[in-house]
């Protein structure tokens, strides 16, 4: 994923919270999203690891890449081997899940290095 949080400065960018316009690292989604109730409100999902700018939509299994649609659709387009690749939906979160309820939901989480250094450095896992 390439950017840096926008809240700390310095872990890599994972997540994206359209309502506050930002992309967050693990750690600080967590800090963010866990102020008040109207934070924990707010939808959020993984970032385009293409673009590093827009939500990602899909995650393309074989290539272990999690993608916005602009950004599927620039590496696939219209051709037919698009139907032959493996596909898997991301979806949206709310509240404060931890590090190891997202692995959960998105085993493939922990392909980044953000993802597995948060499981050895938080103790709220």
């Amino acid at each position: 994923m390439g950017y840096i949080c926008d809240f700390c400065g310095e872990q890599r960018s994972m997540v994206y919270c359209r309502s506050d316009a930002a992309c967050l690292c693990l750690s600080c989604d967590q800090i963010v999203h866990s102020a008040n109730a109207l934070s924990k409100r707010h939808s959020r999902t993984l970032l385009c690891e293409r673009c590093n700018s827009q939500p990602a939509l899909v995650r393309r299994v074989e290539e272990r890449i999690s993608l916005c649609q602009n950004c599927d659709w620039m590496g696939y387009g219209s051709s037919t081997s698009a139907s032959t690749h493996k596909r898997q939906t991301i979806n949206c979160y709310f509240g404060c899940p931890s590090v190891s309820e997202l692995s959960s939901k998105w085993p493939f989480i922990l392909d980044s290095p953000s993802g597995v250094d948060l499981l050895v450095s938080r103790s709220w896992v």
